[in-house]
Parts: C-alpha cells; sequence; structure tokens
C-alpha cells in the first residue's frame, strides 16, 4: 500500500512540474532555494526533463535538470564550497 501512494504522489509531482510555467519554475525554485541568490533571468524552460542554465552570482553559469533543482541540487560551486570544507 506505501509503495503505490508514494508512486501516485511521485508521479502527481512530476505532472505538476511538467505543466508549470517557467514563471512558476522561478517562483517554486526562489522559495525552495531562498538561500542561493540565483538569477532565473535568461533561462529557456520546457518542461522537467530540459536543463535549464542557471547564473550562481558566486560562481558563474550552471546547468541543472529542473525537477534536481526544485529538489534541492545546488550550483556545484556552492555545493563545494557547504560541503567540502
Amino acid at each position: 500500500m506505501t509503495n503505490s501512494l508514494s508512486t501516485i504522489v511521485v508521479e502527481v509531482y512530476r505532472s505538476i512540474i511538467m505543466s508549470m510555467s517557467k514563471e512558476e519554475f522561478i517562483a517554486r525554485a526562489r522559495h525552495y532555494l531562498h538561500n542561493y541568490d540565483y538569477d532565473y533571468s535568461n533561462i529557456d524552460y520546457q518542461g522537467r526533463d530540459v536543463p535549464v542554465e542557471v547564473r550562481c552570482p558566486k560562481h558563474s553559469v550552471f546547468s541543472v535538470n529542473p525537477m534536481r533543482h526544485l529538489n534541492g541540487s545546488i550550483c556545484p560551486g556552492c555545493y563545494k564550497d557547504k560541503y567540502t570544507k
């Protein structure tokens, strides 16, 4: 029962991300990744599976899968700074 429920939740989440607009993606990214001042002004959002180019003010531009980004994937430079000290 738990596996089927979690599968349903994941599918609903994926469908929401797939159908969201560029503006919705940016709003969610800013909400969930509020500790990072990323620039989303030049992204070409085409859905959850097409990587977008996000600008980190500290480390430059990085490419990221939108779904992974909303799940917490951050700039590789920020990750290195945070976890390898």
